[in-house]
């Protein structure tokens, strides 16, 4: 039985207002949590360094176009510029000069040359804990795709950078069982998909606490009882009423990996990746990709993987123990209070027909409640506990957290799909949002160049491939890639085929942008304007 008068007021010190548990009403404590233990390694790292590297692949006439007619691009470098060039010119003629590129590499270069040449050198920041991204930029049919993932039997750089990165780790680490967890996502229009598996799913980008961006699939519902049993052994736990109701459990998980150790592994995972990836026509290429692919390549270790599964298993089950015990005390306010004065601060309690029995009759009924709710508390923080607890165990590895990222950017078309008088509604949205990413791409790396003190967060937010790729280009304070070195290689690749010049010429400025920034606006403040697309 209750120790409150139905016919006395009192103040929120009597009754205990505020003191959860100790409080004369049967409302429940929020458990006090240990906190999430920094990233092993993170607290002697120094300052990372990002860094941008910009190259022009410039592909050979295909057969088809030769037989065609199709001449070469006046003024088109074909030629691979030398190493120790790093201000190389891609065209230049009469009236047009395009350089300042990190390198061009020309028609005879295959996908193992541009590799060692522009990548390779990168992968040591990887080896580092820290993030070698590259970007493949250009229009349909210049060999974007072909670059990443690698075409008629010759492999790309997704696969030739996997494997170089796997034998290195066993070189330097033997017998420490190091390996690479693989996943793969799409931006198309301002949707994510999940590609790794048979099929492929909607993602949704969220930001949790300390405001680091994470990729979720879809969620899935359980009742808090079916993972902790302690909390399903009580009888007539549908009594809870709204505050059962709370303790649903939404499980959203990050994107699907694949574990990769070798190359056949590889093989499966971007064989997935390319099956599921939306692709439509274009002016000159019948299988366009219309949207942006992300690989990512993170290396990892048994013992830092399971830690994380632990947590993010442990981490689920917070939300809804809290949600049931704020909805629990609101119950208690709304069906024993009858009001809180403002004035005088003084609380008056429910008057039900029944008097006070009725009233004593309702808070056993709360006290119940309370009694099967904390039930479930003491459960819930042990397992975040434990959680923390192995993961702050975890030993620091210096490569461990170290991520490959590959983008092979949609088509940077502007052709009879988007001006023509049948394009339909669909494809000029797709163009029109393949742009405005691309726009924003190109505004972040302008940021990053000029960003040498490190401040700021950038203009991450203009699209969601931008927001996707922050963590990888320029980490928070608060990212688990927080202080690692960023070093990331555009690729623009073009073809030199004379009916499309205006088009390679747009593609080769929006390219020189890049370049320009990397060398810290060396040229100054130079405006480029784009040409008109006949």
């Amino acid at each position: 039985m209750s120790l409150l008068d139905v016919n006395k007021v009192y103040s929120p010190e009597e009754i205990g207002m505020g003191k959860g548990s100790d409080s004369l009403l049967p409302v429940v404590s929020k458990p006090v949590l240990p906190e999430l233990p920094s990233p092993p390694g993170s607290a002697g790292d120094v300052q990372g360094d990002s860094s941008v590297s910009v190259y022009v692949r410039v592909r050979p006439l295909l057969e088809d176009e030769t037989k065609s007619g199709v001449g070469m691009m006046p003024g088109m470098v074909t030629s691979t510029s030398d190493p120790d060039n790093t201000s190389a010119t891609a065209v230049k003629t009469e009236k047009t000069s395009i350089g300042g590129f990190t390198g061009v590499l020309g028609t005879d270069t295959n996908n193992e040359m541009l590799f060692k040449r522009c990548f390779k050198p990168q992968l040591d920041t990887v080896l580092a804990g820290g993030t070698a991204s590259l970007f493949c930029y250009g229009y349909t049919g210049s060999g974007k795709s072909h670059t990443v993932l690698g075409y008629d039997g010759e492999r790309g750089l997704y696969h030739l950078a996997a494997g170089d990165l796997l034998a290195r780790m066993e070189e330097k680490y033997p017998g420490e069982e190091l390996f690479l967890v693989a996943t793969a996502c799409e931006i198309y229009g301002e949707q994510v998909y999940d590609l790794m598996g048979e099929e492929k799913l909607p993602a949704t980008l969220r930001t949790d606490a300390n405001g680091n961006l994470c990729v979720s699939g879809p969620a899935v519902r359980s009742e808090l009882s079916d993972v902790v049993p302690e909390y399903s052994a009580q009888p007539d736990t549908a009594s809870l009423g709204a505050s059962a109701h709370a303790t649903i459990v939404t499980r959203t998980r990050g994107l699907r990996c694949g574990l990769v150790r070798n190359i056949q592994d590889l093989d499966t995972v971007s064989t997935s990746a390319l099956q599921l990836r939306v692709v439509g026509s274009s002016t000159e290429h019948s299988q366009s990709s219309r949207s942006h692919a992300v690989l990512r390549m993170e290396v990892m270790n048994m013992e830092t993987y399971l830690a994380r599964e632990a947590v993010e298993e442990a981490k689920v089950l917070l939300a809804p123990l809290l949600s049931g015990i704020d909805n629990h005390f609101m119950e208690c306010f709304n069906k024993l209070i009858e009001k809180w004065d403002r004035e005088t601060g003084m609380i008056s309690l429910k008057q039900y027909a029944g008097g006070q029995e009725e009233w004593d009759r309702v808070y056993e009924s709360l006290l119940e409640k309370k009694k099967k709710l904390e039930v479930a508390v003491p459960v819930v923080v042990d397992k975040i506990t434990e959680a923390y607890k192995q993961q702050g165990a975890v030993r620091h590895h210096e490569a461990v957290g170290g991520s490959l990222v590959l983008v092979d950017l949609a088509g940077a078309d502007y052709d009879n799909r988007d001006v023509g008088t049948a394009t339909t509604a669909q494809e000029k949205k797709e163009s029109a949002d393949i742009n405005k990413s691309l726009l924003a791409l190109k505004e972040c790396f302008r940021y990053i160049a000029g960003n040498k003190s490190g401040g700021g967060r950038g203009p991450f937010r203009g699209s969601k491939l931008t927001r996707l790729l922050e963590d990888s280009l320029l980490p928070g304070a608060h990212s688990t890639r927080a202080n690692k070195a960023c070093a990331s290689v555009m690729v623009v690749n073009v073809s030199p085929a004379d009916h499309i010049a205006k088009r390679t010429l747009n593609v080769l400025r929006y390219g020189q942008i890049f370049a320009d920034g990397t060398k810290n606006k060396a040229r100054g403040n130079t405006k480029t304007k784009l040409v008109k697309q006949q």
